[in-house]
This record gives C-alpha cells, sequence and structure tokens, in this order.
C-alpha cells in the first residue's frame, strides 16, 4: 500500500504540476503590469505607463520601439493604447482604445486622436499603454540591467 500511496502522489503531484503553466500566478510577464511606472532616464517604459494630457491638446504622437532580443516574428508584442478620462465617483473610465502589435523591432509612430468632447474637459484625461510581455536583458543574458522592460519610446508630441 505504502508503494500505491507514493505512486498516487507522484502522479497527482505532476498532474498539479503540468495544470499550474499559463495560470495565476504562474502566468508569464504577470508582474509586468501590476502598475504604471514612469519611464527610466533612457527613456524605457515598464509594461504598463501612462501620460497625462495637458490642457488645450488634442492628441498626441508617440514613436516607439520594442528594441527586443527575440524573434518578434514568432512572439509579437502587442500594445493596447487607453484613453481614459477620471470621471467624478467613477474612477478612470476608458473612453477609447486600440492596438499596435509589433513584428519587427523598428519603430512605429501610434497616432492618438483626443475625442473631441474632451479636449478642453475638466477632467483629467491620460493615455494608458499596457503591453502584452516585458522581458528582463539580465534574464536573457543580454547585460546586467535587471528592470522590466516594455517598449522604448523615441519621442512624444502633443499636437
Amino acid at each position: 500500500w505504502l508503494y500505491v500511496a507514493i505512486l498516487g502522489l507522484l502522479i497527482g503531484g505532476a498532474i498539479e504540476v503540468i495544470n499550474s503553466f499559463e495560470r495565476l500566478p504562474f502566468k508569464k510577464g504577470i508582474d509586468c503590469f501590476v502598475k504604471e511606472l514612469p519611464t527610466s532616464k533612457d527613456e524605457w517604459t515598464s509594461g504598463a505607463w501612462e501620460l497625462r494630457f495637458a490642457p488645450n491638446v488634442r492628441g498626441l504622437d508617440i514613436s516607439l520601439t520594442p528594441n527586443r532580443p527575440r524573434d518578434l516574428q514568432k512572439h509579437p508584442l502587442v500594445a493596447r493604447f487607453e484613453i481614459l478620462s477620471w470621471e467624478p465617483g467613477k474612477g478612470k473610465v476608458p473612453i477609447q482604445e486600440m492596438t499596435h502589435r509589433w513584428t519587427s523591432n523598428e519603430v512605429s509612430t501610434i497616432h492618438i486622436a483626443l475625442p473631441v468632447q474632451y479636449v478642453n474637459s475638466s477632467n483629467v484625461v491620460t493615455v494608458r499603454i499596457q503591453t502584452s510581455g516585458c522581458y528582463t536583458p539580465r534574464n536573457l543574458g543580454v547585460n546586467t540591467d535587471a528592470r522590466r522592460l516594455g517598449l522604448h519610446i523615441e519621442s512624444v508630441r502633443f499636437w
């Protein structure tokens, strides 16, 4: 009976481990976009980044590049762009959303237009970028940088 119990325990443990892949808390990249972080000195975002629109601004053009060492053709990077308005009593309410997919490390300029009714709004309006994943250069053996990197900001231009 002891051998049957040990064998059952081993099989049950193996099934539990196999079923835990890609589920919380073992989902790949889950720490990437837990909370918005400011850009670093070298203009890297984490997996979540938020920028406040200035008054009298109708939109922005933001140039971003993933700068990933891995093959983006096989594993594309997807970013979700949301325009959020801080509504009294409701918090941040999404008012517009779009996505962009990178399959190469080339710079992409994203054109984000603010809805007309929010151009001179008294509400705080922000744009939030959330990537499908981050990478840590140290974990890949690229260098000793231990930050979780999302996208590299080349330029931001309000209009």
